[in-house]
């Protein structure tokens, strides 16, 4: 036996947004979900982009990371947090970032993800990487959707594109 992924949903980004949620999910059979995202900055002074598994908003989630701006390195921990923070930028609309993460989406655990990120690129310039740890502490609900949020209006830009795969046994 081995195991693969499986894409479940696909969002082509072609008119600005602040939000795109998957749904119709079931965590606890599906067991871990993989989110891709390669996310162009669409408004504001940066958005962060966020992770809402169900989505809960509270002061439910906890962070560990490590990135790498220019030539600093940097480890931080934030605790609670309001979600999964998947990507952020630090410069002007039009840059993009790139993101995968890896959710273990069963009931009974709190739940994990382990993420990776190139932010803030613009041309040669890649702005900072992450490399991150992140928890949700709701252990007893059942995962029927994930929502991926931008942090300001229509932050979502076009031209970004979301994805999300499940595990597969075979």
């Amino acid at each position: 036996m081995g195991i693969k992924s499986e894409r479940l949903a696909y969002f082509n980004i072609t008119t600005a947004c602040t939000s795109v949620t998957f749904s119709g999910l079931d965590g606890d059979t599906d067991e871990e979900y993989e989110i891709r995202g390669l996310f162009v900055c669409g408004s504001g002074t940066g958005p962060y982009y966020i992770i809402r598994p169900n989505n809960d908003s509270g002061n439910n989630y906890g962070e560990q990371f490590f990135t790498g701006y220019a030539t600093t390195i940097e480890a931080n921990r934030y605790t609670p947090t309001n979600g999964i923070y998947i990507s952020d930028f630090r410069t002007l609309p039009g840059c993009i970032s790139k993101a995968v993460f890896n959710l273990f989406a069963k009931s009974g655990f709190v739940r994990t993800a382990l993420g990776k990120v190139a932010n803030s690129i613009t041309t040669t310039t890649v702005g900072h990487a992450w490399l991150t740890g992140q928890s949700w502490n709701n252990i007893a609900d059942n995962i029927t959707s994930l929502v991926v949020l931008a942090t300001e209006t229509n932050g979502i830009g076009v031209g970004s594109v979301i994805e999300l795969y499940r595990k597969v046994t075979v």
